[in-house]
């Protein structure tokens, strides 16, 4: 890569965005990368662990992307280009993340495909990965509070594969393979 600083990329939507098919993807085309999933690390909690949706789950959602800076960081600082794939729906989370990763080359992608599409793709998840309605809400959400954020470049991938969902990303930030 052109830039000698660590690429830290986060990608973030809605459920059925693309979200960890595209950050896997992506990270599979950069040299020496890392791929991280929130997802995964905040369900390292094996007993106490709380749903995010309810009240009582946000601290434990702040901690785990407390954890995922961290580990970021670790990577980034010993040279490789790190992909996080986390659905960051609020300034508040956004700024955890800018904040710790700010000295890297940081970027932020909000995969936004249409609300068909986002049905479309959680139907075709197994029932116990389904999240239904929720999704369409969250696709609400990301409109009227995210749309607008200037630290972050919107791709409606409504109508892209993976693979050209990652070129654009690609080209848009001049992301050498």
């Amino acid at each position: 890569m052109k830039n000698s600083k660590p690429l830290v990329v986060l990608i973030t939507g809605p459920a059925g965005a693309g979200r960890s098919t595209t950050a896997l993807a992506l990270a599979k085309t950069i040299k020496k990368s890392a791929l991280i999933e929130t997802d995964h690390i905040r369900h390292m909690i094996k007993n106490g662990y709380i749903k995010p949706q309810i009240p009582e789950g946000q601290e434990q959602l702040a901690f785990g992307r407390k954890n995922v800076t961290i580990l970021a960081k670790n990577f980034a600082e010993e040279g490789y280009n790190v992909v996080i794939a986390d659905a960051v729906a609020g300034r508040k989370y956004i700024d955890i993340y800018h904040k710790s990763l700010k000295k890297y080359r940081f970027i932020i992608i909000l995969l936004l495909p249409n609300k068909k599409v986002l049905w479309k793709r959680d139907s075709g998840r197994s029932v116990k990965a389904r999240i239904g309605k929720r999704t369409l809400l969250m696709h609400d959400r990301f409109v009227e509070k995210m749309v607008k954020e200037k630290r972050w470049h919107v791709i409606d991938n409504s109508n892209m594969s993976t693979g050209k969902t990652v070129k654009k990303i690609q080209a848009l930030y001049k992301i050498k393979i």
